[in-house]
């Protein structure tokens, strides 16, 4: 075995094109059929030594580059609690198939833990997964979100706050372009009337709520505040809200979804004294 694929993968120069064998064309290899004869194929999937086996078969053999590790697709609803069995010359088959919405909430309520992966990147997902599972906690993740209603409400969220009552840095010149990161943008947030009372209340719902979300047994939790365009108010509001509770004693995690994304809170004319 070689590092070619590996190599290709980062884009890096290589002398030729790698060549790997998908576990569908080593299925019908002699050596595989003689493991196969001697274990059925859940067996194989779920035993290393064996998945390891077939899974080198063709690399040993033919000397290919690389081959993609022996699973199936069927493991991941089975690891949700979906009962799975193979008949013989028959195929796979899940007692209870997913055949309606319901279908899905039902094994959703079931699920320990929910991960919404749709507006991750890989580097961030890496992050949540060391976060969640990587040592033991006395509470959920917490996770404190922007995002813009422009583009969507965050479908990540356990709790949403809307932050559009609060007067908009997007109308005023010098903070445009700047973001709820800024210290500008920030202090113009926290004079507005409504600023301070609001993220007061809130505060004092979540640290109410965290040990409440815990005790039910939820193992994480998004709190997600939104404005427009999601790059003033709503990062404001995040920074402020992942600061505070920090200082509480709920270590908070921060994601904002739209802060690079181009400005669009020229969608509602909300200047003052426009549309009043």
């Amino acid at each position: 075995m070689n590092d070619l694929l590996l190599r290709a993968c980062r884009r890096e120069p290589v002398e030729r094109t790698p060549v790997w064998m998908m576990r569908q064309a080593g299925r019908y290899l002699p050596e595989y059929r003689a493991v196969r004869a001697r274990a059925d194929f859940l067996t194989m999937v779920r035993t290393p030594e064996l998945a390891v086996e077939v899974t080198l078969q063709p690399v040993d053999l033919i000397g290919v580059d690389a081959a993609i590790i022996f699973s199936d697709i069927l493991v991941v609803p089975q690891a949700m609690g979906m009962a799975l069995t193979v008949e013989e010359g028959t195929g796979p088959r899940f007692d209870a198939p997913l055949r309606s919405a319901a279908d899905v909430a039902r094994l959703r309520e079931a699920a320990d833990s929910v991960l919404d992966t749709t507006d991750l990147t890989p580097a961030e997902l890496r992050e949540e997964l060391r976060r969640r599972y990587s040592e033991d906690r006395d509470q959920p993740v917490i996770t404190i979100a922007s995002f813009g209603y422009a583009r969507g409400v965050s479908r990540t969220a356990d709790l949403v706050f809307d932050m559009r009552f609060i007067g908009n840095p997007h109308w005023v010149d010098d903070l445009r372009l700047r973001t709820g990161l800024e210290q500008e943008v920030r202090d113009f947030c926290a004079t507005d009337p409504g600023w301070t009372k609001s993220m007061d209340s809130i505060e004092t719902l979540l640290k109410d709520l965290i040990p409440r979300y815990w005790a039910a047994g939820k193992t994480y939790l998004t709190v997600a505040f939104g404005c427009t365009g999601g790059r003033h108010r709503s990062v404001a509001a995040a920074v402020e809200m992942a600061e505070r509770l920090r200082e509480a004693g709920f270590p908070a995690n921060i994601r904002h979804r739209d802060l690079a994304s181009t400005p669009s809170d020229s969608v509602e004319d909300i200047r003052p004294g426009v549309g009043e």
